[in-house]
């Protein structure tokens, strides 16, 4: 092989590594930039204010729910609601009594 068609090939093989190291540290910043997300949110769905909150609406909706004739289907859908709130809870958040004894028998 001549020299010309040397330093070319060297020169694409150079530009093809560059390539690849730039794009997977851009893959990679994306890739842990998700993973930082989802740590925040999991971070924010277990502090105080959320779950004080979803404790909150949880017991609103059983109350609402009792005040309903059995087999209503606004008192399911309340009933579902509260359910998923529960099941978001952590189980400081889940221990009030009237939270326990509702998932034992409702959902």
């Amino acid at each position: 092989m001549n020299p010309t068609m040397n330093r070319l090939l060297v020169g694409l093989l150079a530009m093809a590594a560059l390539v690849t190291l730039v794009g997977g540290a851009y893959l990679g910043y994306w890739w842990l930039r998700g993973d930082v997300r989802d740590r925040d949110v999991g971070i924010r769905n277990r502090n105080t204010g959320a779950q004080t909150a979803w404790r909150d609406e949880a017991l609103d909706l059983i109350n609402q729910a009792d005040l309903l004739p059995e087999g209503a289907p606004q008192r399911g859908a309340l009933e579902a609601q509260a359910c998923d709130l529960i099941g978001r809870l952590t189980d400081t958040y889940r221990s009030d009594d009237r939270i326990v004894v509702f998932q034992e028998s409702e959902c």
